[in-house]
């Protein structure tokens, strides 16, 4: 199967149900994989954009791993994540400290870790 007849059998199939590929071991000898649905429970898919924050890893792409099941996201770009991926982005946070007027810090603030706008 060719990369547009995959784009196209993946079109056809909707965006409800995440994919899997084959084992490499069980491929063809011509390197063609199938796509097959990963579960027949369907899964609500959230289009949003990971927005860019300041710092060193502002604007590196967001590693995400659920369930055995890895996600690469660019930032700034809109994707379609399944619901249970977005509410970990949502989950995590960093701890920050709210200071006194010398500067010691008084008590643990969380923040999200995560600029997320949702598209639909």
């Amino acid at each position: 199967m060719s990369k547009n007849e995959m784009d196209k059998a993946i079109e056809e199939m909707g965006a409800e149900q995440p994919l899997q590929t084959e084992p490499a071991a069980e491929r063809p000898a011509d390197g063609t994989v199938k796509a097959k649905p990963a579960s027949p429970k369907a899964v609500k898919m959230v289009k949003c954009v990971i927005n860019s924050s300041e710092g060193t890893e502002g604007a590196n792409d967001v590693f995400v791993s659920l369930n055995g099941v890895a996600y690469q996201i660019r930032r700034d770009v809109e994707v379609a994540l399944p619901e249970p991926v977005l509410q970990v982005l949502k989950e995590a946070v960093i701890h920050g400290y709210v200071t006194d007027q010398n500067g010691a810090p008084v008590k643990n603030k969380l923040i999200p870790r995560y600029a997320i706008t949702i598209k639909g």
